[in-house]
Formats: structure tokens, sequence, C-alpha cells
């Protein structure tokens, strides 16, 4: 049953998106109403980052075991959430 019954258009919906590997193929398409597709692409939005909040590089010397250099790099940013279901995607997210 339509959650958004209207007489708009209907849209295309790519069940597993292009941007993960979905192909454009009637096999990966359905037709949603335009409320139904517009809330499954926002819960599809997820987590983004935010920039802009540093970067830290510590050197950790030499491997003892191969002729390399090893540098740890840690990115400071935010997190800015697009639709419901993205803070409940999240995983080994440290505050500090």
């Amino acid at each position: 049953m339509d959650t958004f019954p209207s007489d708009e258009v209907d849209d295309v919906d790519h069940m597993r998106p292009l941007s993960l590997g979905g192909e454009d193929r009637e096999s990966n398409v359905q037709v949603l109403c335009h409320g139904c597709h517009q809330l499954k692409t926002e819960a599809d939005a997820g987590v983004s980052g935010l920039t802009d909040g540093g970067v830290q590089t510590t050197y950790l010397g030499e491997s003892p075991d191969k002729p390399v250099y090893r540098t740890r790099i840690d990115f400071y940013c935010g997190l800015a959430l697009f639709g419901g279901k993205a803070a409940a995607r999240l995983t080994n997210v440290l505050a500090g």
C-alpha cells in the first residue's frame, strides 16, 4: 500500500543504488511514488563527515621487521546525519 497516495508522477528507484554497485537494469528498479522515494532516499543518505576539524600526525618510528617508517594520522571532524536511520548505522565511533 502506498504511504503517500497522490496524483504526482511516480519515480523510478534503484533498489541497490548505483553508487553501491547496483546496475541500471530492470531487475534493479522499482516504481515508487515521489513521497515514498524521497523517504527511502533520505534513509539511504546516511552519515557524512564534516571536514575542517583538523589533522594531527604522530611519528611512530621505523617498523622493526620492515624497512618502512610509520606515521599515525588522526582526522578530526564532525558528523552530519541525514535521515532517521543514519545514527543506527554508526559503529566504532569514539568521542574524544
